[in-house]
């Protein structure tokens, strides 16, 4: 099992991380989670902390068929949705 650490901003959408580990911008919303891989299937597991108000989800967890990157992807983007997050980015 691996954890990671995702950083989001105000529409929901990942932020890139400084040398330090911290986010690169205005993190609003800070996600933790977990990767297990098995059994051909990947599981991710995620939890979303709010930075201002300190409030944290309940858990939110997805899996999907394979152990590659894609699977992941698309676990995670499952287990996101679980947690009503999802990346806003505006029209252009």
């Amino acid at each position: 099992m691996h954890g990671f650490k995702v950083w989001l901003d105000h529409a929901g959408c990942a932020l890139p991380i400084e040398p330090d580990g911290g986010p690169r911008g205005s993190a609003t919303r800070m996600v933790l989670g977990s990767l297990a891989r098995r059994g051909g299937r990947s599981q991710v597991e995620l939890r979303a902390s709010d930075l201002a108000s300190g409030a944290v989800t309940a858990p939110a967890s997805a899996d999907a068929p394979g152990e590659d990157a894609r699977a992941v992807a698309s676990a995670a983007r499952s287990a996101l949705e679980g947690l009503g997050l999802h990346c806003q980015q505006p029209s252009r």
